[in-house]
């Protein structure tokens, strides 16, 4: 459960970064090849439920770290992973970003590695169909402001119900879904 101070809970990936992902050439020796992913849950969640309503968060998180060890990839900043369908009955979340960790200060987004090299730690990002659109069509910055300029990065914890940056705006109730 979160301290006081946070009303939020933070999972954290444990692994992924312990060994370097097959990022492109250019990328080689830029830090980029170790990485852990977090998310942050209201503190309501119960993160430990078998409920799909509940427990797609661990499960996407799972499925992304092993992800460049299976498939012998990487993962970084604004990458975008599709789950093609909603996460859950109660909403049409549907994909995901990999952004900085949105409370947490730049530097603490790295974390430096006692033999050297670093761990970059990413928050996943969940998305509507038409946010993943817009990004997938212009880029994550473009995304990225347009959901700050509207105001959905003032809470970093996942809402199931939150307004859609692009597109209509609010999605249906979640009765609608069914």
């Amino acid at each position: 459960r979160p301290p006081r101070h946070r009303h939020w809970t933070v999972l954290v990936t444990c692994g992924m970064g312990a060994a370097p992902m097959n990022v492109p050439p250019e990328l080689a020796g830029f830090g980029a090849e170790r990485a852990e992913i977090m998310m942050y849950l209201p503190p309501h969640w119960d993160s430990r439920s078998a409920d799909p309503q509940n427990a797609w968060p661990v499960g996407w998180l799972r499925l992304l770290a092993a992800m460049p060890r299976e498939q012998g990839t990487w993962l970084g900043w604004g990458h975008t992973v599709p789950n093609g369908r909603p996460f859950a009955s109660n909403t049409l979340l549907c994909g995901t970003m990999l952004v900085d960790p949105l409370d947490a200060p730049e530097p603490a987004a790295i974390c430096p590695l006692p033999g050297g090299g670093s761990v970059n730690f990413y928050q996943l990002l969940p998305l509507y169909a038409p946010e993943m659109d817009l990004k997938l069509g212009e880029d994550a910055d473009g995304l990225l402001d347009l959901m700050e300029d509207k105001g959905l990065l003032n809470e970093p914890f996942v809402r199931v119900d939150r307004p859609c940056a692009a597109g209509e705006g609010e999605p249906p109730p979640p009765a609608a879904l069914i």
